[in-house]
């Protein structure tokens, strides 16, 4: 129950309407305030517990997208309210902007596309600020990722803008960890076991670099018949290696491999290469 002398205040047809209208104002700010103070505590507590970087700027990034849709929601139900307190009929408004609302949405669907897969995106983490990706036919390092577009940095230093949602279908080669492939092509009639143990020993030289051991994740794999054709046989070694290091380790071995063919006479097409 109110106090009298409030209730009569607000039986007055202009001060009794303001004073309903600070009220409302009031309730939002108060509301606004909430909604700050439980986003600042989660962010908190997503910096302290999460100790990923990359992961805490999303959840971090969906969280403010989230405060951000909250308050606009706030914000037309406080409009909303203070009209009705005017007088003013909201109904035909809110009829009228159901048809504008109706005619935006299917002319801005694709936007309204992006935003939701750039949330989804975010929620489920399934790329982060520094991952080898390809996506939409582009591939490169993913430099920047707002809710609406994602940018790739591909090797030729070309920056891509992809809205997110044109990403159906997403390959990621760094994440947790990558691999390095490294392919080699010997003459037929080429001694096999020789060949294979000049690769074995070319990895475990590479591996024991102690500038390249932290890049290994496990011993690098030698594949004599790999693969069979008219130039010869294909010879392969592979490493799982941290992400994001697979050129430096596949380079090491591309070279120390060389060497090691050469110097076995396993591989005369790489006579003056080095």
């Amino acid at each position: 129950m109110l106090p009298p002398w409030l209730s009569d205040l607000l039986n007055f047809p202009v001060l009794g309407t303001a004073l309903k209208l600070l009220f409302v104002a009031l309730l939002f700010l108060a509301a606004r305030l909430t909604l700050r103070t439980a986003e600042r505590q989660i962010e908190r507590r997503v910096l302290a517990t999460t100790p990923d970087e990359d992961r805490r700027n999303r959840l971090t990034t969906l969280l403010r997208a989230g405060y951000s849709a909250a308050i606009g929601l706030l914000a037309l139900i406080m409009a909303a309210m203070m009209l009705q307190l005017l007088g003013l009929n909201i109904l035909p408004l809110l009829a009228s902007a159901g048809v504008v609302g109706l005619a935006i949405s299917l002319g801005a669907q694709s936007l309204i596309r992006d935003y939701l897969s750039g949330v989804l995106i975010l929620a489920e983490d399934q790329f982060r600020v520094g991952d080898q990706i390809e996506v939409a036919g582009v591939s490169g390092e993913v430099t920047l990722m707002t809710l609406r577009v994602t940018y790739l940095r591909d090797t030729l230093g070309k920056l891509h803008s992809v809205p997110n949602g044109d990403i159906r279908v997403i390959s990621n080669v760094t994440r947790d960890w990558s691999r390095a492939v490294v392919d080699f092509t010997v003459p037929l009639g080429t001694d096999m076991a020789a060949a294979e143990a000049a690769l074995k020993a070319a990895a475990d030289q590479v591996r024991a670099d102690p500038t390249l051991a932290a890049y290994f994740i496990a011993p690098p794999e030698v594949i004599a018949w790999n693969n069979v054709g008219e130039a010869g046989v294909q010879m392969r070694v592979t490493a799982r290696t941290t992400p994001g290091e697979q050129t430096v380790v596949a380079q090491a071995l591309r070279q120390a491999a060389a060497m090691r063919l050469r110097a076995a006479g396993t591989w005369p097409g790489a006579k003056g290469v080095l």
